[in-house]
């Protein structure tokens, strides 16, 4: 009786496949071409974004002593224009991460102090403000010694701007209080969630 031929099934080895660490590996390393360009993008942004804050601080120090009528809304520009190049330097090369919650909430106080009070500064004097004559009308004739200051003026270049930086500011600040609110309702219920005692049957 003859036999069928047998059949021999040999299983093929797999190919190697290169690990998960050389994948990561692969994965996570960069060219120096893709540095370059991030730095050079980091860099485009930081000279992009100082140009508001150095607007901002060089009409502040310009306009220093010409605005009697609140003297303080200067040195809010000066302030704000420090507060947005240090906060813009600190993300574009150092990441705002590094340092830390407690620096970013150090300076948000800061600058939420200095909006107060500039409010302030701007609300009290927006009916008494005068743009166009700093100094008063000279009650003699012929009088040759200094003039008056008026005490209500204040330079538009710097009380205007103020005013606009001033509204932007608390709009962005009531529209960001529902995001802010959920955020605080998401969190609550998470932990909340995590703390709830499993019960076993």
């Amino acid at each position: 009786m003859i036999e069928p031929p047998q059949t021999m099934v040999t299983e093929s080895s797999p190919s190697p496949s290169p690990s998960v660490k050389e994948k990561d590996e692969e994965s996570t390393s960069d060219s120096p071409e893709e540095t370059e360009e991030s730095c050079g993008n980091k860099i485009i942004g930081v000279a992009f974004y100082a140009l508001l804050p150095i607007a901002l601080i060089a009409i502040g120090i310009a306009k220093l002593g010409q605005c009697p009528v609140s003297p303080g809304i200067p040195i809010f520009m000066i302030a704000i224009g420090v507060v947005i190049l240090v906060l813009a330097f600190l993300h574009y090369l150092f990441k705002i991460e590094v340092l830390g919650q407690i620096a970013v909430a150090v300076i948000f106080v800061g600058f939420f102090s200095f909006l107060l009070a500039a409010t302030l500064w701007v609300t009290w004097s927006l009916k008494r403000v005068e743009n166009t004559k700093p100094y008063l009308a000279n009650p003699i004739k012929g009088w040759k010694g200094p003039k008056a200051v008026n005490p209500n003026y204040c330079d538009p270049v710097v009380y205007w701007p103020a005013f606009i930086i001033i509204a932007v500011c608390w709009i962005l600040i009531i529209l960001a209080i529902p995001n802010l609110i959920n955020e605080f309702k998401k969190k609550g219920g998470s932990t909340a969630s995590e703390n709830q005692p499993i019960v076993s049957r």
